[in-house]
């Protein structure tokens, strides 16, 4: 949903005021007035045509989606949808971010876990889970 308050904090963080971001727009071919910016900033009226939060989006060196309130959300779930539509595609990025996380220990006892036959390491992951808990409710 289109946040005004956010889309105002985007322009005052910039080096932009209305009248200068406007011109910027007027000469990129964005036709609006000083009256309707400053009612989109105020909320007075709805949210800016999508060309048009582009158009300032560029301007002002920040995203689109900054504009939004549920914008890290949408964010997070376009990634996640990407990444689980191409797992191929990104296996070996993230298996290297976790890869540089590890300790040794760690790396090589899930380089041996990975090893094992499906039934072993359903059995020995059980085993852990259960020792685990164990541990944290103190028996």
């Amino acid at each position: 949903m289109f946040d005004r308050r956010k889309f105002s904090q985007c322009i005052k963080n910039s080096k932009y005021t209305s009248k200068t971001l406007l011109i910027e727009l007027n000469n990129k071919g964005v036709d609006i007035g000083l009256s309707t910016l400053e009612s989109y900033r105020k909320g007075n009226i709805g949210s800016p045509p999508v060309e048009n939060l582009d158009e300032v989006a560029n301007i002002i060196n920040c995203s689109v989606q900054d504009f939004f309130t549920d914008a890290d959300k949408k964010r997070e779930q376009i990634t996640l949808d990407e990444i689980i539509s191409n797992p191929q595609k990104y296996s070996k990025s993230i298996s290297k971010v976790y890869e540089d996380t590890l300790s040794g220990d760690l790396k090589e006892l899930l380089n041996n876990f990975q090893i094992l036959p499906k039934d072993d390491r359903e059995k020995y992951l059980s085993e852990i889970k259960e020792k685990a808990l164990n541990i944290l409710n103190g028996d």
